[in-house]
């Protein structure tokens, strides 16, 4: 149904293009020094009556017949600029966008003679420069550029930013707990029942207009802006008809195009990324829990016959081991069309983006290892034969409109879809020292990602109540991670033609079905003021949240009543000829239980509800203050599915609090171009769901997890001093320094008195971080050779301190260890070149990250760090055609050929580092082609 409105609104758009056939004048006029939008500027054809204004937002439009115009731009003490022989062509569109200055001695007239061309990377730079917060972003032709296909990729260039995973954000250091992610300003839930934040990597970057992160918090933002409140800002609609296609092709001789990638059949729907329903949990082993509870031979055994358990486990999937299959090329399609049209007789602006990518990942020499607890190093069970293949489908949708009532208010819709899977196979080989034995690992696996986001947003103007300013924003998200029939297969070779399954390491399957529901709604008064004749503004509102999940998690255990080898070391064989039955009392069938499945299996809510006020005031002509405060109270609850009614082992978590946020953010202007920022403020840090709930098993981890009902949140005191100098559009020098002190911040407690892996969240009395950034970017114009080139590049340097817990300090000469994720050193540099008279642009990216930690390990066992991973990429295009609508794209991924690297910094008996985890995906050759009207 969604498919149909989307083809009949996209014709009816088509139809209101081809009529259009008068030439329209559009742009937008903002403020020079403070970079807001100015109301009610006057546009006039110079000699005529003919003219307009410009409504809230700064823009205008005005229809003219074909022919040369000279355009006034005028606004009551401002600086006029008038532009001569602006060409207004019939069906087409002029834009002249204007920065007025204010009268400062006498009027003075400003006359261009060239057409305003809108800059991405200078807009981004103006927001930094007026805005009320420390902030940075990427703008959508910088992303583009450096041919980052996701926000996840783009994200890693902001100064501060790290990614782990190739998803999940980190600014300054700190990870999902500490980040706040909007999508157009509104709450969206993560797509991890792990994490308190949405997965990057889900947002191509064909819908992304820019991303900005704010590194202070004021309280128009969410409470939980510690590390950054990071907004990704989806393409809006265009000034004129735009339409873009492209398509690309990668290879990568290590994934693409080869006989022995690594995979297995799946669903008929898996190059959709979605499942067909094929891998969900056969009918009868459903049927059969729901009625009794578990699947097993037990005492009393009725119902549970051999030839009954031979039943339900001939239902599932037999494939259990990767198979070899031929892997393609990497493709992505993006389809992009905006225009503004009259529609019931006003302006009618919209958006629709369209965009397809499927791609193969694929390594054979990957290493994954595991040591015996002890500071010396003592394998416990190493793979050091690792294949791995992944193929990944993403399927995205935006659709965005906006309907211009009048000058003074207008209302929006936006649609967002996103659709992935990711279907992966893994083969392990290697060695169990601990029974001096062979060791053969098999898993398979499928993850789907589903993402629904629907936004209403309006912004009116009142003249009457001095002009003030109303936006307001509602929106939906559904959210969906179902990961089906995950199976995994681990077994020892006692000699070259025998297995035997371990009995604590069963073979099974697992499933995991994730959904949430997030309501969300806000709404901001900005109020102009004018104190000591000074220019001023009032902000005041609110917001709210409420999100509901539900998780259920179901698994079965492959096992036999035989306890002796197999005489076969091939799994399909063993699967086929080694099934119970009646006439097989020793064979292996699927195990389940219900209880311990509603054990991992919960529901979740969290409301929350805000209410802020704040003003922006100058003090002096150069030195500008915004004070205020936010007021959170938050209301969570997590409780499993299984009904405890004899121990006190599974007891509802809750949290229910109340908090009041300051900010105080003083800007002093050196000059027009320069200044120096100094922000302080307090914000909070709250308890995962899975964190506050009840204890489970992470069967995909083999983590025992006790869940901590008396968890609280964190307080953090954030303090902040920024040095920037914009000394031309598109260039800019800035040093930031940070400091923040974290009240009860969330730590993990591991258990040494079990064999296995059992963690708990506590929380420790105090920690603290602090840091410097160094961002520079300069267009090497100075150099004649060298006019057409900008060089950019940004550091930032964190340490982090977290006081040990008892358990911890019991195995450890220190008190102190970094915090978990945190990367001590992030460095980004770019140097790129545009010559646009003949369409020619090439980029050259490089990214690197120091190590940080990814994994706190048992005893004296080293904790687990990864290392930098330096990457290079390069991408170069070239316009064809007179109007240079045809573009023809080259680039190289991973120039470098860098391998992932976790290791162990083990230092007795030697100094050495053994390696966790370590892999590389080779690098990735790209072919692009690109048509755009523009």
């Amino acid at each position: 149904m969604t498919k149909r409105i989307l083809s009949v609104l996209f014709m009816m758009f088509l139809a209101f293009s081809a009529m259009a056939q008068e030439g329209h004048l559009r742009g937008k006029v903002i403020d020079n020094k403070t970079g807001e939008t100015l109301i009610g500027v006057t546009v006039a054809v110079v000699g005529t009556t003919m003219g307009t204004t410009t409504d809230f937002d700064g823009n205008y439009s005005l229809k003219l017949p074909a022919g040369n115009y000279n355009i006034r731009i005028s606004y009551i003490s401002y600086q006029p600029q008038e532009y001569e022989n602006v060409e207004i062509n019939d069906g087409d569109v002029t834009v002249i966008n204007a920065n007025l200055d204010e009268v400062v001695t006498e009027l003075q007239e400003v006359v261009v003679t060239a057409k305003a061309v809108r800059n991405t990377e200078a807009a981004i730079q103006v927001m930094q420069k007026n805005s009320a917060t420390m902030l940075d972003g990427i703008s959508a032709r910088q992303i583009s550029r450096l041919g980052d296909s996701d926000a996840a990729a783009a994200l890693k260039r902001v100064t501060g930013v790290s990614v782990q995973d190739d998803k999940y954000v980190f600014v300054r250091g700190l990870g999902d707990r500490y980040t706040v992610i909007t999508l157009n300003g509104g709450s969206i839930p993560a797509l991890d029942p792990e994490k308190n934040t949405v997965q990057m990597d889900i947002f191509p970057s064909n819908i992304i207009e820019n991303i900005i992160v704010h590194k202070t918090f004021t309280p128009d933002l969410p409470g939980e802006s510690t590390g950054g409140h990071v907004d990704i800002v989806t393409k809006d609609f265009p000034e004129k008809f735009t339409m873009m296609f492209s398509t690309d092709l990668g290879y990568n001789p290590q994934a693409n195009y080869i006989d022995n990638f690594l995979s297995y059949d799946g669903g008929d729907t898996d190059w959709l990324g979605t499942d067909d329903g094929s891998r969900d949990v056969p009918a009868i082993a459903n049927e059969y829990l729901e009625r009794y509870g578990y699947i097993n031979i037990t005492d009393p055994n009725p119902p549970y016959t051999y030839s009954t358990l031979e039943k339900i486990s001939k239902e599932f999937n037999p494939q259990m081991s990767p198979t070899t299959k031929k892997s393609y090329l990497n493709q992505s399609y993006k389809f992009v069309v905006g225009n503004q049209v009259e529609f019931l007789k006003k302006v009618l602006g919209y958006n629709i983006s369209l965009g397809y990518t499927h791609n193969y990942k694929y390594y054979d020499d990957g290493h994954y290892g595991i040591y015996e607890e002890g500071e010396q190093p003592d394998k416990w069970r190493i793979f050091d034969d690792v294949t791995y293949g992944a193929t990944n489908a993403n399927l995205s949708g935006l659709l965005n409109l906006n309907l211009k009532l009048n000058n003074n208010n207008k209302i929006g819709a936006r649609y967002l879809r996103n659709q992935s899977g990711k279907k992966i196979a893994i083969s392990r080989s290697g060695y169990f020292y601990y029974e001096d034995i062979a060791d053969e690992d098999r898993n398979l696996a499928f993850l789907e990602r589903t993402f629904d986001n629907y936004q209403l947003h309006g912004k009116h103007v009142f003249p009457g109540l001095n002009k003030l300013v109303v936006n307001w924003l509602g929106s939906y998200t559904y959210m969906k991670q179902n990961e089906p029939d995950l199976r995994f297969f681990e077994f020892l070779l006692p000699d070259p033609n025998t297995m035997r399954i371990k009995t604590n390491d069963l073979p099974g399957r697992f499933y995991r079905l994730m959904d949430e529901k997030d309501y969300f709604g806000k709404i901001d008064f900005e109020l102009p003021l004018k104190i000591s004749s000074q220019n001023a503004k009032a902000k005041f509102g609110g917001a709210y949240s409420s999100k509901t999940r539900s998780l259920d998690e179901t698994k079965f255990d492959l096992t036999t009543t035989f306890k002796d080898r197999f005489q076969t070391t091939d799994i399909e064989v063993f699967l086929r000829e080694y099934m119970i039955s009646d006439g097989n009392h020793k064979g292996y069938y699927y195990k389940g239980d219900r209880d311990q499945d509603l054990n991992n299996s919960y529901e979740a809510s969290q409301k929350v509800i805000a209410a802020y006020a704040m003003i922006d005031m100058p003090i002096t002509n150069e030195l500008r203050t915004i004070v205020g405060a936010r007021l959170e109270t938050s209301d969570i609850e997590v409780k499993n599915k299984v009904e405890d009614t004899t121990s006190n082992l599974y007891k509802h978590g809750q949290i229910d609090e109340a908090d009041i946020l300051p900010s105080l953010s003083l800007i002093y202007s050196l000059n027009k171009n320069m200044n120096i920022r100094l922000a302080g403020s307090q914000t909070i840090a709250r308890p995962k769901f899975r964190e506050i709930g009840t204890n489970y098993y992470d069967y995909k981890t083999g983590v025992f997890i006790t869940g901590n009902p008396d968890l609280k949140r964190s307080q953090i005191t954030n303090l902040d001093l920024r040095w920037e100098w914009f000394f031309k559009p598109g260039e800019k020098v800035s040093v930031s320094g940070f400091y923040k002190f974290f009240k009860n911040p969330i730590e993990q407690k591991l258990s040494v008195t079990t064999q296995n892996y059992e963690i708990k969240y506590v929380n420790t009395d105090e920690a603290q971080l602090y840091g410097l950034e160094v961002e520079f970017r300069k267009k090497l114009e100075f150099l004649y050779l060298l006019r057409h080139f900008t060089f950019g590049s940004n550091f930032t340097w964190v340490y982090s301190s977290v006081e040990l817990t008892e358990i911890e300090k019991q195995d450890t000469d220190k008190d102190t260890r970094e915090m978990l994720g945190q990367a001590p050193w992030i460095l980004n540099t770019f140097l790129s070149y545009r010559y646009d008279e003949i369409g020619l642009e090439s980029n050259l990216g490089f990214n690197v990250t120091g190590e940080d930690l990814i994994l706190i390990t048992k005893g004296k066992t080293p904790y687990v760090y990864a290392q930098p991973q330096p990457m290079l990429n390069f991408n170069i295009s070239k316009g064809l055609g007179k109007d240079k609508q045809f573009t023809v794209e080259l680039g190289v991924n991973n120039i470098l050929d860098s391998e992932y690297r976790a290791v162990h910094h083990y230092t007795k008996p030697v100094e050495e580092d053994l390696d966790y985890l370590r892999y590389n995906f080779g690098r990735t050759y790209k072919l692009g082609i690109k048509y755009q009207i523009n």
